[in-house]
């Protein structure tokens, strides 16, 4: 019975060079495909998260412009903002008061469009 392990044991050599690198090749497609999908994803977030907070700021502003009794201005918005809005906006973003919607420098309400034409109903290209 020593024999039939040791003969087991023997024959028993590991993996291959070539499996080693099948599985490294196929590791490598998965992570090329998996980081630009999850980087997409974690722009998408931060894109609505933005515009939720400029819309919280707008109904905010507007609420105590009809509180207070008084008529937008850019001053007036622009103190408004130092004093509510917190981290709601980190970084080197600016809001800004135009037409009655409050507007982030850094995700602008014009591409709305776009992003919410994508209901979930396609294939996402990658």
């Amino acid at each position: 019975m020593t024999d039939n392990r040791r003969r087991v044991l023997e024959n028993h050599s590991g993996f291959t060079l070539v499996e080693l690198l099948a599985v490294i090749v196929i590791l490598g497609i998965i992570v090329a495909i998996a980081v630009p999908a999850v980087g997409n994803v974690i722009a998408n977030s931060e894109r609505d998260a933005c515009l939720a907070n400029s819309e919280e700021v707008e109904r905010m502003y507007e609420t105590h412009l009809l509180v207070e009794g008084l008529d937008h201005s850019n001053a007036l918005f622009s103190q408004y903002v130092i004093q509510v809005e917190g981290n709601m906006h980190p970084g080197e973003a600016i809001l800004s008061y135009n037409e009655g919607e409050v507007e982030c420098s850094l995700h602008p309400r014009e591409n709305d469009q776009e992003h919410d034409e994508d209901d979930g109903d396609s294939v996402p290209i990658l």
